[in-house]
Parts: structure tokens; C-alpha cells; sequence
């Protein structure tokens, strides 16, 4: 015999109320914090978009050693970019927090005796 067990609208409620303790966390809110303070400052943006599409055109060229060292100087000179400018540098470590959790939370739904 089958037993029914929890029903589909019982774990969409949990999964609400887990999305709200997520939202209340202090990773969280910083993390959002963190948005609105680049979405605010177009340099930031700026930075933030020239450090994406490096690093894209790093990974693309892992196997090429002389496209990895120019693009390891351009690296290094956003990171300068970034000293100077260091709402950029906060927001990383914040995004780089939250999904972290995230994946945290993520591999404890997954497996949760670990």
C-alpha cells in the first residue's frame, strides 16, 4: 500500500518560509546591499562587467599559455581598478558569501546526514 505523504502545497509552504530565512540572513542582506550599491554606481558597473568578460575570455583560453598571460595583466589591472574603487571588490565577496550558502543549503536538501 502507497501512503499518500506530504503533499506538493505542503513543501511549496516550506520552501517559502525557507526563502524567507534566506532573505533575513545577514549573507543576504548584505548581498543585496551590495547590488544596489553597484547598480547605483556606474563605475562600479563599469568594473564589474570588464572583470566578467576577462574572466570569460580567460576560461575560453585555459589551454593557451601566452592568451592567459595577457589576459592575467589585464587581470591585475582591474584589480587595481577595484582597489581604487571598492564597492566592486565588497560585492564579490558578498555574492561570492551568498551563493555559497546557497550551495550549502542546496547540498543539504540534497543530502542532509552530511
Amino acid at each position: 500500500m502507497v501512503t499518500m505523504g506530504i503533499s506538493v502545497e505542503e513543501i511549496i509552504d516550506k520552501a517559502k518560509a525557507l526563502k524567507s530565512l534566506i532573505n533575513e540572513n545577514h549573507i543576504t542582506i548584505s548581498f543585496e546591499e551590495g547590488k544596489k550599491a553597484i547598480s547605483n554606481d556606474a563605475e562600479a558597473q563599469k568594473i564589474l562587467s570588464k572583470l566578467i568578460q576577462t574572466g570569460e575570455k580567460l576560461s575560453q583560453t585555459i589551454y593557451n599559455q601566452d592568451s592567459r598571460e595577457n589576459y592575467s595583466e589585464e587581470l591585475a589591472l582591474l584589480e587595481k581598478e577595484m582597489e581604487a574603487h571598492p564597492v566592486v571588490k565588497e560585492f564579490l565577496t558578498h555574492q561570492k558569501q551568498y551563493l555559497n550558502m546557497l550551495q550549502l543549503v542546496i547540498g543539504k536538501i540534497k543530502e542532509p546526514e552530511m
